[in-house]
């Protein structure tokens, strides 16, 4: 049936997003519905995404929620994704693609607020991984918990991972890093993730580590990591395991 089939559809408007995007999307426009019942708007939500109606909802996620701008341009993102997966226009930039003024100038605001108490993080960049590398000797956190931190860090770093990607709240192992997806020599390693925000087909890609024989050697600390995670979990050391895993075994 034609209902079947537009189930269909969004079912697979759904799948074109990474896990991540969909939860971020899903919680924007959670907030959108938050706003609506907040001022009495009581109109079907396809009703709302209007011009003015948008800019209500900025101000309000400005002035009163004390949002951040990147999360409001993200909730901005998921009222423009659903619009077009329901076969609405954008209602947020116009034809040549540059953002609604109303909209842009909202947003500008939002940045200054944000300006006003924004904390600066630093990029973490070769030289303050080695800070944080010579921290973490065996004396800090323990031996183990040192040894995890430098390796998993060191391995993120110099292969451009995202959290997401070597680190899980619920493990699994046909998604998950396990043993088994490390190939390690005296010289080079090989990672495969089997699952990344850019392989949208989960081929499964494969991360190349090489010896570079300073603090932050990823084979180096590697080494010493899968020493100690020996020692502590020689129950935890078949092939499905987790290839990161803290002390506590999680």
């Amino acid at each position: 049936s034609f209902n079947f089939i537009k189930k269909l559809t969004r079912r697979y408007w759904l799948l074109s997003l990474a896990p991540s995007t969909r939860r971020a999307y899903a919680t924007g426009l959670r907030v959108f519905q938050q706003f609506l019942f907040f001022s009495s708007i009581k109109r079907l939500l396809h009703q709302c995404f209007d011009e003015q109606t948008i800019q209500h909802f900025i101000s309000y996620c400005v002035g009163v929620l004390h949002i951040r701008s990147s999360s409001i341009r993200s909730y901005l993102a998921a009222i423009r994704y659903y619009c077009l997966m329901i076969g609405r226009t954008d209602p947020l930039r116009r034809s040549n693609g540059t953002w609604n003024f109303s909209v842009s100038t909202l947003l500008k605001t939002a940045e200054k607020f944000n300006s006003q108490s924004q904390h600066h993080r630093l990029p973490i960049c070769s030289k303050l991984l080695s800070r944080i590398s010579h921290k973490l000797n065996g004396s800090f956190f323990g031996i183990y918990w040192d040894s995890l931190l430098r390796a998993s860090l060191c391995c993120a770093f110099y292969g451009f991972l995202r959290l997401g990607e070597f680190t899980v709240n619920k493990f699994n192992a046909s998604r998950n890093l396990t043993l088994s997806d490390m190939h390690i020599n005296r010289n080079s390693a090989t990672f495969l993730l089997k699952r990344s925000k850019t392989d949208r087909c989960n081929y499964g890609v494969y991360i190349r580590y090489y010896r570079t024989n300073n603090c932050l050697c990823p084979i180096n600390h590697l080494h010493t990591y899968i020493k100690h995670r020996s020692k502590l979990f020689g129950h935890l050391s078949s092939n499905s395991s987790p290839l990161f895993i803290m002390p506590t075994g999680r």
